[in-house]
């Protein structure tokens, strides 16, 4: 096999040769493993943040169900996709279980390499995937929360999906009271505003829609724009806030 290298991997089996076996396959791969016999053993070394884990399901302490469940619960570990083995015959309940106790992936022994290896880069790319899409968003988030405006992205109905550090602010809330709510509700009580504009029923009105409130002695320019996707449906709104009272005052005063 042409090597590869793509960082450690915790074996874990109590079998002395079923693991030897794995653990060379794994090493002509390009792979970097790390052995281990028990259950608690596995827990320990796992908060070293090995790529993946090949988790048998018979080990002398803790079973692999359990191992695994321990390890999607911990913070520290829960990212790190598991591959579940086992070297009895496996019964669809058993995979069932097996995967729901958070396993990614279910082989059963004596397993070919070339499967081995296949479900080891797959487990990888999806793992890959997922944290580019958390990285992808985590820039994103950040680049919204550097807007200076208020802002929210609303689903059609008017529920809050997501909000900027200015639009937290503004409303005094944490962003888990006010994610999922209607947003008419959250500024009519944390604001005091009630308008139309905030009103998102579907109603075909697919333009952008402008107006000026007052708040606590500010006046605020509500704009609303719908996002729409490759189809040409408006799903989605973005709501941006903008402080006006400077501007009213220095009309006022003209």
């Amino acid at each position: 096999m042409q090597a590869e290298a793509r960082g450690v991997i915790l074996n874990v089996n109590d079998d002395e040769a079923t693991r030897y076996v794995l653990s060379r396959t794994l090493r002509r791969a390009g792979y970097e493993i790390q052995e281990a016999s028990s259950g608690y053993e596995a827990l320990m070394l796992a908060r070293q943040t090995p790529r993946l884990i090949v988790l048998d399901i018979k080990l002398p302490d803790l079973d692999g169900l359990e191992v695994c469940r321990r390890l999607k619960a911990d913070p520290r570990t829960a990212r790190i996709p598991v591959l579940q083995t086992s070297a009895t015959f496996v019964s669809a309940e058993r995979k069932v279980e097996g995967l729901d106790s958070g396993a990614d992936g279910y082989l059963v022994q004596p397993v070919e390499p070339t499967e081995l290896i296949a479900t080891v880069r797959a487990l990888l790319r999806a793992q890959d995937a997922e944290e580019h899409l958390r990285e992808a968003g985590m820039e994103w988030q950040r680049t919204f929360d550097a807007i200076a405006e208020s802002a929210a992205i609303l689903a059609g109905d008017g529920t809050i999906l997501r909000t900027n550090r200015a639009l937290l602010a503004l409303v005094q809330s944490p962003h888990d009271d006010i994610t999922g709510r209607p947003v008419q509700d959250v500024f009519s009580r944390r604001l005091g505003i009630d308008d139309p504009i905030l009103h998102l029923r579907g109603d075909g009105d697919l333009h952008r829609r402008t107006t000026e409130v007052e708040s606590g002695g500010c006046w605020y320019r509500l704009v609303t724009d719908p996002i729409f996707d490759e189809h040409g449906h408006a799903g989605r709104f973005v709501l941006v806030m903008t402080d006006i009272t400077s501007l009213r005052d220095l009309a006022e005063a003209e």
